[in-house]
């Protein structure tokens, strides 16, 4: 029987920079680098994100934060150093991510506050293919984002750390089921509120209340791992491997190595779910 060796791509370079990638079983470049993605949140995950997409070589990224670099940022947010503490974290990113944009990923970032510019954050999203929800906001906000991902009909993907666990939420964009269907505690008038086809109505949403969160307790490792979990959904997708790119929930506790993965499953009465036509 003849050996059969799989082609390799042209040699150009761009491809040299993204080879070992390449030469991986199944990848498709060519795919990811069609992709436009709106990181909502450059902090502890949104900048690991961030260099995970440039790194990869997506078609373009859109960073949005308002915050600025605080000390208590820097053990664990990746693309800001001290000389940026004090600085606006979207215009610091901007500049700090160009070491890691290897393939010339374009990189567009706006300083803007999600709740209050609610119409900027439409328009964004409109020309994105993925959109990485990373603001700790609530889930009143989150909600939000998951109703404006089905309305455009794309994936959306969340994660959150605390002391010693993530967790990630990926959610294809066709719907049923949805993040509403695995959240409870959303009151009823909100829901109304956000159904898809509101959600892109407004102007700000700032009616919709902001969860009570505790400070934070994470760090490096923590976040990096979380980020890294979140990407890997977002080329399940982006590759459109059925077997990988169900709806899911992932725990992981990072400490004792044990993780906990399952299915989302669709609630019969889930008002975004219900709303969505076939």
């Amino acid at each position: 029987m003849e050996n059969q060796q799989t082609e390799q791509p042209k040699t150009t370079t761009h491809n040299l920079v993204f080879d070992r990638q390449m030469r991986i079983e199944g990848w498709n470049q060519d795919a990811l680098s069609q992709q436009v993605v709106l990181c909502l949140g450059v902090g502890g995950l949104g900048s690991c994100v961030a260099i995970n997409l440039v790194r990869l070589g997506v078609k373009k990224v859109i960073l949005v934060d308002y915050d600025k670099v605080d000390t208590h940022n820097l053990n664990r947010q990746m693309l800001f150093g001290k000389e940026d503490v004090g600085k606006s974290k979207v215009e610091q990113a901007m500049k700090n991510i160009e070491m890691h944009n290897v393939g010339g990923t374009i990189v567009e970032g706006h300083d803007i506050d999600a709740v209050k510019c609610w119409n900027k954050i439409v328009k964004l999203a409109e020309e994105c293919t993925a959109v990485f929800n990373m603001i700790d906001w609530g889930e009143n906000f989150d909600v939000a984002v998951q109703s404006l991902c089905l309305n455009l009909k794309i994936p959306f993907i969340m994660g959150g750390t605390f002391s010693a666990s993530l967790s990630v939420d990926a959610f294809s964009g066709k719907g049923k089921p949805c993040f509403l269907c695995v959240t409870d505690g959303i009151k009823k008038e909100i829901i109304e509120k956000l159904m898809p086809e509101k959600i892109k109505e407004y102007e700000n949403i700032d009616f919709i209340p902001k969860d009570n969160n505790p400070v934070g307790q994470s760090n490096v490792y923590l976040c990096s791992t979380c980020s890294n979990f979140m990407t890997s959904m977002f080329i399940n997708h982006v590759f459109n491997d059925p077997s990988l790119e169900a709806p899911k929930r992932v725990l992981f506790y990072i400490n004792s190595f044990e993780s906990v993965t399952f299915p989302a499953e669709t609630n019969p009465d889930c008002p975004f779910c219900n709303s969505l036509k076939e």
